[in-house]
């Protein structure tokens, strides 16, 4: 059974029972402490519900008088807490340089990212000017011959202004690319507990931009992938996760486009920033899950147009276009999602070219929270 305890820092703990009687140290103070040996131990020992939060949570309709239990990887343990990976779920490299330390706002760190190796340093403006200017001579040269050799037969008076304009032109491209390509600009990336954060420096290291974002400033994830084709070939996916609050406020976006036809980009691209930030969300939203279910509490998911659905215990409410379908648990065959499309089965479901009943077919991207919409489903349906 595992123990639970309390830092003097005030950080309340839990922790294996083999490790009852070592020491520790406390992941929030960092203090070395002795774990007790049992639940009356040295009085080190106490037993207390988490503090609520402030405000009133949208997906709870119910509060809750129990303490839930600890989810993995998502409490203060000392013990099996896992290594740090990146976001794709890599191991870090030992070259890997994080400019800035991951701060404390945002919890315990689950992953975390850094496009800057060690060893690296801003190249001096001299330097990129120098080899700019040789590069706009050289390629302005060049280009001048091949087009004075295009015009030559017959010369026009016109042909100069090409002569002169379409060098130039090549030359300050040439130096936008090297400009760009010998540029300092780098970003570190951490996804905590409790919230993540994306530093970047430009120019030099000391030259640091931060965007953090709390999980307690929102109440609602929504997240949309849309890939795109051309002529039937395939140009790119977009995706958009955007947190909002319980006004409906934008308070914080993850968004960008990669290429990857099988749906998985490559471990380096920003993309699985956002898949680990959406999986912390969910998880942080699951530490409320048995607290609101524990007096026959309701969760909410709000779709668009006003809709929603809430669950509970073997119970799904479904209110969508003004009409309320209310299915316990036992009258649901099944669930299935394909092409971005979740469907809920009755029991006794039919579809067909002419006959289409029981199948209730909601967009995923229309649900708010919607990875914590199928997680519950698993805990409070069984499904």
């Amino acid at each position: 059974m595992p123990i639970t305890f309390t830092c003097t820092c005030g950080k309340t703990l839990r922790v294996a029972d083999e490790y009852a009687g070592k020491d520790g140290e406390c992941p929030s103070c960092k203090k070395a402490i002795r774990i007790p040996e049992a639940a009356g131990d040295g009085g080190q020992f106490t037993e207390q519900a988490p503090k609520p939060r402030s405000g009133s949570e949208p997906w709870a309709s119910a509060p809750s008088k129990t303490t839930p239990p600890p989810l993995p990887r998502d409490d203060d343990s000392l013990a099996d807490i896992p290594p740090l990976t990146t976001h794709a779920g890599g191991v870090i490299a030992p070259n890997d340089d994080f400019f800035v330390e991951a701060p404390p706002e945002i919890g315990r760190t689950y992953s975390a990212f850094s496009t800057l190796q060690r060893g690296v340093e801003p190249i001096n403006w001299g330097m990129r000017i120098a080899a700019s200017f040789m590069a706009f001579v050289a390629s302005a040269f060049i280009t001048g011959l091949i087009v004075g050799v295009l015009m030559s037969q017959p010369f026009r008076v016109e042909a100069i202004l090409v002569l002169i304009g379409v060098p130039t032109f090549v030359g300050l491209s040439i130096v936008a690319i090297i400009l760009w390509w010998t540029g300092f600009s780098h970003t570190c990336t951490y996804v905590g507990n409790k919230g993540i954060v994306k530093y970047t420096c430009s120019g030099h290291r000391d030259n640091i931009s931060t965007e953090m974002f709390l999980f307690e400033d929102a109440i609602e994830l929504r997240t949309g992938q849309t890939r795109h084709y051309y002529n039937g070939v395939y140009t790119g996916t977009d995706y958009n996760f955007t947190w909002t609050d319980e006004k409906g406020r934008v308070i914080h976006t993850l968004s960008g486009r990669y290429r990857s036809e099988q749906g998985i980009p490559v471990a380096k691209d920003p993309f699985h920033y956002a898949i680990m930030a959406e999986w912390a969300w969910t998880l942080y939203l699951l530490s409320d899950l048995d607290q609101v279910t524990a007096n026959d509490g309701m969760l909410f998911f709000g779709l668009k147009g006003g809709d929603y659905i809430q669950l509970g215990e073997n119970l799904l409410v479904l209110v969508k276009g003004g009409q309320t379908l209310r299915l316990p648990g036992t009258k649901i065959e099944k669930m299935t999602m394909a092409n971005g499309v979740f469907a809920i089965w009755e029991i006794g479901a039919k579809e067909g070219w002419f006959v289409n009943s029981g199948i209730h077919q909601i967009m995923y991207a229309d649900i708010g929270n919607a990875r914590f919409f199928t997680m519950a489903l698993e805990k409070l349906l069984g499904i």
